[in-house]
């Protein structure tokens, strides 16, 4: 494990123990809950992947990996959790999203005595970081180091293969639409951008910055990458068709599932080769959504 991870996984515990009078952190008790409610569809995939499922009593909406997540109990959505079903759950933890979810949820849950773990998506060693620490805190320490070794296994070989490339695409990865708003090199999906052999588009900051139709005309991207809300074919609303943009005359546009690179978690390597083959096929092979 490198130093900046430790690090992140220290703050992070550090921030759970100085918040345990709010509510936040590990259950009091330190053994293992036996009642989670997840409010992000990407914290129930987590546990699932960790052989945690049985824990699980509620999750948010659109919490559909994997199947068995599908029968579970929704307390609301990824962005406006419904405390009172939450509560109806009686639940002994829950886990959380950084940046996600609502801080006055996160407040009232403190009030009320119920410990949450803050899940740090922001970045790839926060996320790895994170799963760790959800794996300990539901007693599951060996399966979530197995895991998290396995993902950057994984991501490692993909990285060493496109290393080989004889040259680095610039990339635009569109996460909303119709204004163009993009993954920008220093965001977690702008660093597997990175990792698949792409240099980023988009300027160094701020982490998902918006973007003006002459904006991306400059930026010149070989190719763009884009959540596919609308369905298939739909995903590229408001993206300018612009035959000047190198993406668009080589045709090199791609819509993807959000539900695959935008709930960080168990997933991540599986994102990541997608990313590769649309990227540098000649290397991965063809990209097939």
């Amino acid at each position: 494990m490198g130093v900046k991870n430790i690090l992140v996984l220290l703050m992070a515990l550090l921030l759970a123990a100085c918040s345990s009078d709010a509510g936040q952190g590990r259950p009091a008790s330190g053994t293992p809950p036996r009642r989670v409610v997840c409010l992000a569809p990407s914290a129930a995939e987590l546990l699932f992947a960790l052989d945690a499922g049985g824990l699980v009593v509620g999750t948010a909406e659109h919490s559909d990996e994997p199947a068995e997540a599908r029968s579970l109990p929704r307390v609301g959505s990824y962005a406006r959790p419904d405390l009172e079903r939450v509560l109806t759950l009686r639940p002994d933890l829950c886990i959380a999203v950084q940046d996600g979810t609502p801080p006055q949820t996160l407040a009232r849950l403190g009030e009320l005595g119920i410990p949450v773990v803050l899940m740090a998506t922001g970045n790839l060693e926060e996320l790895l970081g994170s799963m760790l620490m959800v794996g300990r805190t539901v007693g599951r320490q060996a399966k979530a180091e197995a895991l998290v070794g396995e993902l950057r296994e994984r991501m490692e070989a993909v990285r060493r293969r496109a290393a080989q490339a004889q040259r680095r695409p610039r990339v635009l990865f569109q996460v909303s639409g119709p204004h163009i708003m993009a993954a920008g090199p220093q965001s977690l999906l702008g660093q597997l951008v990175a990792l698949a052999g792409g240099d980023n588009a988009g300027p160094a900051e701020p982490a998902y910055p918006q973007l003006s139709a002459e904006q991306v005309l400059a930026m010149a991207p070989d190719v763009v990458v884009a959540f596919d809300m609308l369905g298939q074919d739909q995903g590229m609303a408001g993206w300018p068709a612009d035959q000047r943009i190198p993406a668009v005359r080589q045709r090199r546009l791609y819509t993807v599932d959000p539900a695959l690179f935008a709930r960080p978690g168990p997933r991540l390597a599986e994102a990541l080769e997608a990313l590769a083959r649309i990227i540098h096929p000649e290397i991965f092979g063809t990209y097939r959504p």
